[in-house]
């Protein structure tokens, strides 16, 4: 009976689970492509290749220390043959990680009236969708910032501490997502009038574990690669993305992608999602 209840009641979660696992196996054919050969492909190929003999990678690469996909990959792939179906199924837990923590989010800020729609909207959404369907570093960002999120609301101390690790992990962009998670801890701290430098020593020990893991890459990354944090190396293929644009070509930047929201549909849906959540 508590079984059926549930699935009534959740089904909108369950029926996103099922289509997501469905349309996982349908592209399971879906090659690396963009950032992801740069990102995962060729990295997890170098450590497979050698039998995981140093985690460091040489210059070619662009890249100095491996990451939790590329390694993950990798490992999959000793285990289970390199192939782009077992890559897939590996990815697929993290992708339906991504849709229940969603769905916890949407059940925290949404009444029973709009969760449904604000569910479907966020998960469904182009942008999003392409990143968990397909084969990219930004799905582990999604997974586990998502659920750093759901932790923070819950103050569930060690699941915040092993999301935020396991967020910094991914990448350097899950390194500064880390830090703004932290930051983010804070102010709703604050918000909710539960600041003290008391409770901020007592809940310090959540975070020394991604502390210390970010100060050790980025040292790595001085010592070998010489840049902090952004690959600054003319050899590498971001660095012209990295530079300093001036006052015209920064406004245009902002212009540029505005409106690219609006062509493809996002700004209308997203007004539509601004209207549920203050109805809500």
């Amino acid at each position: 009976m508590k079984f059926c209840s549930y699935l009534k009641e959740n089904i909108a979660l369950i029926l996103a689970m099922i289509c997501v696992i469905i349309a996982k196996l349908l592209l399971t054919d879906t090659c690396f492509f963009w950032d992801s050969v740069s990102l995962i492909s060729v990295p997890a190929n170098f450590l497979y290749e050698t039998n995981f003999s140093s985690l460091f990678y040489p210059p070619e690469i662009n890249l100095t220390l491996a990451t939790l996909p590329q390694v993950y990959t990798a490992v999959v792939w000793s285990l289970f043959g390199r192939s782009l179906f077992v890559t897939h199924l590996a990815y697929l837990p993290f992708a339906l990680m991504f849709v229940y923590q969603v769905y916890l989010l949407c059940k925290r800020f949404f009444s029973k009236q709009f969760l449904i729609f604000s569910f479907l909207f966020i998960l469904f959404n182009a942008t999003i969708a392409v990143q968990i369907l397909l084969l990219t570093p930004d799905l582990f960002l999604l997974a586990f910032s998502v659920w750093c999120l759901n932790s923070l609301f819950a103050k569930k101390n060690v699941q915040i501490m092993c999301s935020l690790f396991l967020l910094a992990t991914v990448s350097d962009r899950g390194m500064i997502l880390s830090g703004i998670l932290i930051l983010y801890h804070f102010v709703l701290s604050i918000s909710q009038g539960n600041f003290s430098w008391k409770a901020t020593k007592t809940v310090f020990w959540i975070y020394l574990p991604t502390i210390f893991f970010v100060f050790f890459v980025l040292c790595i990354q001085k010592i070998l690669s010489g840049y902090f944090l952004l690959n600054t190396n003319e050899t590498s293929p971001w660095y012209e993305h990295w530079q300093i644009v001036g006052f015209y070509d920064f406004f245009r930047n902002i212009a540029v992608e505005i409106f690219r929201y609006v062509e493809n549909g996002q700004g209308v849906i997203f007004l539509l999602f601004l209207f549920v959540l203050i109805s809500s």
